[in-house]
C-alpha cells in the first residue's frame, strides 16, 4: 500500500526533458553511489551535468496510446488548441488583437491569435479560450472574444464530418452554426443543412495542436465512472518508466517507476 513515504517527485531539466532528478519523501534527492547503491541524501543544488550523481537519464517505455484510444473525440481533449480555416474564404479564423473584439476570418496563416484552446465539457461541447485568456461568446449573431468566464453563451458544439474528421462545423449557443462571410466577419446565423463541401461557409478545415495527456485527461475524456474502470485496469501494467544512471557510475540495476500522476511516482525495484 502506497503512502507518504512511498511518494516521490520527478524534477525535469528545462533544457533536456529526459534528464530528471527524483525528490524523496525526506526532501532530499536520490543519488546513485559508486558502490551501486541508491540513497536519498543528495541536496538541492545541481548543475544537471554528467558528474552529478542525482541526475538520471530517463527512458519512457510503453506509455500505451490504448489508454486514450477509447475516449470519444480523443484528439479534442481539454487544453488542445484548434485552428479553424474557412473553406470558402481560404483564411483562418482569428480573435482580433488576441481577444476583446470580434472574430474574423481573414488570416492567411495561423499563429497565436488564430489558435483557440479547448475547455472540454463533454465529447462534443466546448468553450473556446483565446490567447489573452478571454472566451468566445455570442451576442445575437455576433461572435466575439470578450467573456471573462465561460457560461451558457460561451458554450459551443463541434460537429465533425463523417467522411473527413478534420472538417468541422461549430454550433453556437443560439442553435445556429458559425459561418465565415465574404467581408471577413464571422457570424452565428447559418442553418442546419450542409453538403460539407468547399462552398459551405459554415464548414472549417481544422488544424489540431495536441494537448497534454495524463490522468486528468483520462477522467475528463471518459467521464468519472468509465475513467475509474480504465485506470484500474490499465495503470498498473501499461505506464512504465525505466531510470538508468550514466555509464560512468556503472549502475546496471534498472528501476521500474510506476507513474501515478504528473509528478508523483512509486519506485519499485525489479
Amino acid at each position: 500500500m502506497a503512502g507518504k513515504t512511498e511518494t516521490f517527485q520527478l524534477v525535469r531539466n528545462d533544457v533536456d526533458k529526459n534528464r530528471m532528478r527524483i525528490r524523496a519523501p525526506n526532501g532530499s534527492f536520490l543519488q546513485a553511489n559508486k558502490d551501486g547503491s541508491v540513497t536519498a541524501n543528495f541536496g538541492e543544488s545541481t548543475t544537471w551535468g554528467d558528474d552529478d550523481p542525482s541526475v538520471f537519464v530517463v527512458t519512457i517505455v510503453n506509455w500505451v496510446p490504448s489508454i486514450f484510444d477509447g475516449i470519444p473525440n480523443k484528439d479534442l481533449l481539454d487544453g488542445t488548441q484548434l485552428q479553424f480555416k474557412s473553406l470558402t474564404q481560404k483564411a483562418f479564423v482569428a480573435a482580433e488583437n488576441g481577444g476583446g473584439a470580434a472574430l474574423v476570418a481573414n488570416r492567411p496563416s495561423a499563429s497565436g491569435w488564430e489558435s483557440f484552446k479547448l475547455w472540454r465539457i463533454d465529447q462534443n461541447t466546448f468553450n473556446f479560450k483565446v490567447s489573452n485568456n478571454q472566451f468566445v461568446t455570442v451576442s445575437g449573431v455576433n461572435v466575439v472574444a470578450t467573456a471573462s468566464a465561460p457560461g451558457q453563451t460561451e458554450t459551443f458544439q463541434l460537429v465533425r464530418s463523417y467522411a473527413d474528421k478534420n472538417r468541422m462545423r461549430i454550433r453556437a449557443p443560439n442553435g445556429s452554426f458559425l459561418q465565415a462571410n465574404k467581408d471577413g466577419s464571422v457570424t452565428a446565423n447559418f442553418g442546419e443543412s450542409t453538403t460539407w463541401g468547399d462552398n459551405d461557409p459554415s464548414v472549417f478545415a481544422v488544424n489540431i495542436v495536441n494537448g497534454p495527456h495524463g490522468e486528468y485527461q483520462i477522467c475528463n475524456g471518459y467521464g468519472k465512472d468509465m475513467a475509474t474502470q480504465v485506470m484500474n485496469v490499465c495503470m498498473p501494467k501499461d505506464i512504465l518508466v525505466f531510470l538508468h544512471n550514466f555509464p560512468r557510475y556503472r549502475v546496471e540495476t534498472l528501476k521500474l517507476v510506476y507513474i501515478l500522476g504528473w509528478q508523483k511516482v512509486q519506485l519499485i525495484l525489479l
